[in-house]
């Protein structure tokens, strides 16, 4: 079951619709009909959230010096070893197709070339043993990325594996009763401006006894 329900579409501010709606028309989110995905969903209930994580999609995705192809290969890595297959069987990408995806887990990795598998086990590394990497990890990624590429791809490497495992807790993806239902009130509202007011059984719920 989805842990917040995700803001319904009618009742997401203007603000947030504009954010989200942007980000769907650069590519960037895609439920596969068009629509404001879930998680985004559950992250309007805190503009800040959302906010930040647009601007820092937008830099990620369109500037810096990584090709969009190994960026999106990194995300579906990510979603792979977090185990979110809405977001893993879903490629955004034209520069990725299912022969890409499907060589991921094979040694040698298919189609994909060295430096692209490279940078795929380094998904695994930091989502399973970080302190596995090393100088020799380093170096082998120096082989054909410059520091400035490695910096951006460790970088990528991390957001993509926290904005995973962000959607995991919430599980937005899910169906089913929420423990959370929407209400108005809980958006951008701060748990003092509900201090002397009956808890709900959602809130309740979620509250250490």
């Amino acid at each position: 079951m989805p842990r917040y329900e995700p803001i319904p579409v009618d009742q997401l501010s203007s603000e947030a619709r504009s954010i989200i709606d942007a980000g769907i028309a650069s590519g960037m989110y895609d439920d596969g009909a068009g629509l404001p995905p879930a998680q985004l969903r559950v992250m309007a209930y805190n503009s800040t959230v959302l906010k930040a994580t647009a601007a820092q999609s937008t830099e990620l995705w369109h500037r810096g010096l990584v090709d969009n192809r190994l960026k999106e290969l990194i995300r579906i890595r990510s979603a792979q070893v977090n185990g979110c297959d809405a977001c893993a069987s879903r490629i955004k990408e034209p520069g990725v197709d299912a022969d890409d995806v499907a060589c991921m887990a094979i040694p040698g990795g298919g189609s994909l070339g060295e430096p692209e598998m490279a940078v795929l086990s380094l998904v695994g590394q930091v989502a399973n043993d970080h302190h596995s990497i090393d100088e020799d990890t380093l170096r082998s990624l120096g082989r054909w990325f410059s520091p400035a590429e490695v910096v951006e791809l460790v970088y990528h490497v991390c957001v993509m594996l926290g904005q995973h495992r962000f959607h995991h807790v919430f599980r937005s993806y899910e169906e089913g009763e929420p423990v959370v239902a929407f209400d108005a009130a809980l958006v951008d509202g701060p748990m003092s401006i509900r201090a002397d007011e009956p808890a709900t059984a959602e809130v309740d719920a979620l509250v250490p006894h």
